[in-house]
């Protein structure tokens, strides 16, 4: 949260101070966890599933122009401002690029795959991405 402090000198010698408070608000945001038991949700107990640091997310426009890309954080999180992805009602495709010897998790719901289709706004939260390792799990 930014906080500005203005101060207005009024000509009868007093003075006005004003406070105005601005939050910065993301239009896509989500993280990006790796799923170690492969069940396309993350749990926060046993097994508590980390962030995936150092994922890149693009953003494209309706008319396929990459309009912002992004790496994951630390906590595995990542967020589009207003300015990156502009909300004119039209669906923004996030693309999740994974490493190598990585898979996308079981897919559990339409936001499991690494191509998300996401309209920006205040409720474009929680787009989440989880990713699995390929050696961990059988292809039967």
């Amino acid at each position: 949260m930014k906080i500005k402090f203005y101060t207005i000198r009024i000509l009868c010698a007093a003075t006005l101070s004003v406070v105005l408070y601005s939050k910065t608000f993301s239009q896509i945001s989500g993280t990006v966890f790796r799923d170690i038991n492969n069940d396309g949700t993350r749990q926060s107990a046993y097994p508590t599933e980390p962030g995936e640091f150092g994922i890149t997310v693009r953003a494209y426009n309706a008319l396929n122009v990459l309009v912002a890309a992004k790496t994951t954080n630390g906590s595995g999180a990542y967020s589009f401002s207003a300015a990156e992805a502009p909300a004119a009602g039209l669906p923004i495709r996030l693309e999740f690029t994974i490493n190598p010897g990585d898979q996308p998790s079981k897919r559990v719901n339409a936001n499991s795959t690494n191509i998300q289709f996401v309209v920006p706004g205040p409720a474009a939260v929680n787009n989440d991405f989880a990713v699995a390792s390929k050696k961990s799990f059988s292809d039967n």
